[in-house]
């Protein structure tokens, strides 16, 4: 529900309205899932010329980056985004104020707000995944040499709405999907 602009704690709807929050205020706000997926795959040639191009997308509901990145002042680097944390000159932050871990409350906080609706996402997910430029030498007609050139590229590109590096891969400490092109020449005798 926003931070506390006294404390500067997240606070959290109780639900029950039994003046506690616990597990029994929990509550389905969003469901994580795929509501569509699909992708485009083209081939086009031209003479020698031959480019092989496929787009994925994806509209989905994601946990995003602040599910797992920890309270602000935990051990650990965190993107810039989380600069803008409560202080009694700052009490309209996105982010509730610092602790080492030694305010429970604090922590607390941070544990609701890792399981409230703030860190689900209603994403939609543009990726060239793979994208692939091959030239066929012509051979010469008293022989049966061919050869091809060819340069070719895997996560080229990724236009996302997504809180975070990327979304197919969220899991903290992990590497995303990674970039891969290579280039080469294929002989065939």
């Amino acid at each position: 529900m926003g931070i506390d602009p006294v404390t500067g704690l997240y606070t959290v709807q109780d639900v029950n309205q039994d003046e506690i929050i616990n597990a029994l205020d929990k509550t389905t706000v969003k469901e994580l899932k795929q509501y569509w997926f699909g992708g485009i795959q083209q081939n086009l040639r031209y003479k020698n010329w031959s480019l092989d191009v496929l787009f994925q997308f994806v509209k989905q509901s994601q946990k995003n980056m602040y599910a797992v990145d920890g309270y602000v002042g935990a051990v650990g680097t965190k993107s810039a985004v989380y600069l803008n944390y409560w202080t009694p000159e700052n009490p309209d932050a996105q982010f509730q104020g610092p602790t080492s871990g030694a305010n429970a409350k604090a922590v607390a906080a941070n544990t609701f707000f890792t399981q409230s609706d703030a860190t689900v996402s209603d994403i939609f997910t543009v990726r060239l995944k793979n994208l692939s430029l091959n030239y066929s030498i012509p051979s010469l007609a008293d022989t049966k040499v061919g050869a091809r050139l060819f340069v070719q590229g895997q996560n080229l590109w990724l236009s996302s709405n997504y809180k975070g590096i990327d979304p197919e891969f969220s899991a903290q400490g992990y590497t995303t999907p990674l970039r891969v092109v290579s280039a080469g020449i294929s002989l065939n005798f």
